[in-house]
């Protein structure tokens, strides 16, 4: 090596060195060395929250969890029954009713079409929490650290498991829905609180109420408040332009959903029947349901409002602290979610509509007490605390309930079974009707369950609870009896014949039908022969 190609060599290794030394570069190392630590670390946690939610659904839904050999008698038999039904060939609606929304019902039906079995539909719950509990995450993150927005979630699950009801509800699956929708918003709202509302957000909310709509319209109505405060705040501020612009964004999003729904059911000829039943039949139901309010209804209404009644007080208290777009968004939408609550039915597994609201409000404990232990923290905490009693005393009982069934099941003693009267009622009773004549059976008042254990499809469409549906709309009780007169099935099974009103049933019922069988309250009759 000559003078001139060593000085070269120098030159070289010192602008390597340089080069390797730059701040620049080394800070987008470091950079991109946080980024990838932080994804890593986001990832552990959102495997830890899916598992948290499977080990939840495998425990306390019981309608759908793999782990349990019986069905539950409850609505999930009902719209697992629908996605049984459809997998057949049935027309939701037009071969069978029931006044929800038919996005449940194909969820259901891809369930059922997966395994043949209600483990498929578990699956898609699975799915289903596990992303909400994502967005839940993501959403407490807005007010505090990533541990406490885990404790956040671990909270709202569990308090969720005090309405669940057997799971597989239609309150279930628009959690995800309402959580989508929360996040977005909270997410623009706290990075950019006095920019004006973005189109595309208004899209995403519409897109998520058309899909909660055509579940069941009554729970997305937090997402109708996190809407109606955006279209406030421009007010206030005097953006009327952008009022209009946010209804109309808001409208194309519900379209989005609505649009492709009421095509499909157009072209197979069911859409005033889909829309009748999802909007016009759910209407009158809940109708009935807001003058049924007791003095004991209200109290108990009270006690599982309470965490939603506390957060309105805790973010008008602390409105300052939490910033008066952040408060007025947090108010709102709890407000709105109080409406579906107060006018309709007071069943447990409506509550679940609350569940949204219940991350926000553990984050917004830990925002305000900074994240330290101190007296206001140990005050709030007894505050905020109490509302949530409720909520964790009946999901305690829940657990310990099934955790008890589970275990019955698999050490079963001699005096007890793992099945119940429904599984032996429909074991016993279709036995007796050919398989023939299994296209001409009509089920009065039977459980969804009885027809899933019995492996029937009932030959009219309005085939359970026919006393009550009846009493709402007494075209329905016409209807009935119409087809009794006119199709005469070969074979009719009734729950509990005591309770039958309609005179006019009873009567085809004794004139043309003779007993066969019976077992517990259920009763197996056989056209007679002529």
């Amino acid at each position: 090596m000559n003078k001139i190609e060593f000085k070269q060599f120098l030159q070289n290794t010192k602008d390597n060195i340089q080069e390797k030394l730059n701040p620049k570069k080394i800070g987008t190392k470091i950079s991109v060395s946080l980024k990838s630590k932080k994804t890593r670390k986001n990832l552990i946690i959102y495997a830890f929250l899916t598992l948290f939610c499977i080990a939840f659904l495998l425990l306390l839904s019981a309608s759908t969890s793999p782990l349990y050999k019986d069905l539950c008698d409850g609505d999930s038999s009902i719209f697992i029954f629908f996605g049984k039904a459809i997998t057949l060939g049935k027309d939701a609606y037009r071969d069978y009713f029931d006044h929800k929304g038919p996005i449940l019902f194909y969820i259901n039906a891809l369930g059922y079409f997966l395994t043949k079995s209600k483990v498929g539909v578990f699956i898609l719950q699975c799915i289903s929490l596990s992303i909400s509990s994502i967005f839940m995450y993501k959403t407490a993150r807005f007010f505090t650290k990533p541990i406490r927005s885990v404790i956040c979630v671990i909270i709202t699950i569990l308090a969720f498991g005090a309405t669940i009801s057997d799971g597989n509800l239609t309150e279930e699956y628009c959690i995800l829905y309402c959580m989508i929708a929360i996040y977005t918003a909270l997410k623009f709202i706290t990075k950019h609180p006095k920019a004006p509302h973005p189109h595309k957000n208004m899209v995403i909310y519409g897109i998520c109420f058309g899909i909660c709509a055509f579940i069941r319209v009554n729970n997305g109505l937090i997402i109708c408040g996190i809407v109606f405060v955006t279209i406030m705040t421009d007010f206030i501020n005097e953006h009327i332009k952008e009022i209009f612009k946010n209804i109309l964004y808001f409208i194309v999003g519900v379209l989005i959903v609505a649009v492709p729904v009421c095509l499909f059911f157009l072209i197979k000829g069911t859409l005033s029947d889909m829309l009748f039943s999802t909007f016009v039949f759910n209407f009158l139901y809940a109708s009935e349901g807001s003058s049924e309010k007791t003095s004991s209804a209200i109290l108990l209404l009270l006690r599982w409002v309470a965490p939603v009644l506390m957060m309105i007080f805790i973010s008008s208290f602390f409105a300052k602290r939490l910033g008066p777009k952040v408060a007025s968004f947090i108010t709102t939408i709890s407000i709105f979610a109080l409406i579906p609550i107060l006018l309709g039915f007071s069943y447990t597994h409506y509550y679940t509509t609350l569940i949204p609201l219940i991350p926000i409000y553990c984050a917004v404990f830990f925002y305000i007490t900074s994240n330290k232990i101190n007296i206001l923290a140990v005050i709030l905490c007894v505050i905020m605390a109490f509302p949530l009693a409720n909520y964790f005393v009946q999901s305690e009982s829940n657990i310990v309930h099934y955790s008890k069934k589970l275990y019955l099941q698999s050490h079963p003693a001699k005096t007890s079974d793992v099945y119940s009267d429904i599984y032996y009622s429909a074991k016993q009773l279709s036995s007796q009707i050919p398989d023939e004549d299994k296209d001409s059976v009509y089920c009065y008042d039977i459980s969804a369950t009885w027809l899933l254990q019995a492996d029937i499809m009932p030959c009219f469409k309005i085939f359970i609870l026919q006393e009550w549906w009846s009493e709402m709309y007494p075209e329905f009780g016409r209807q009935i009896n119409q087809m009794m007169l006119e199709k005469q099935p070969k074979w009719v099974v009734i729950h509990n014949i005591d309770i039958v009103n309609s005179k006019q049933f009873m009567n085809i019922i004794n004139n043309n039908y003779e007993l066969v069988d019976e077992y517990s309250y259920d009763r197996l009759y056989k056209l007679k022969t002529q």
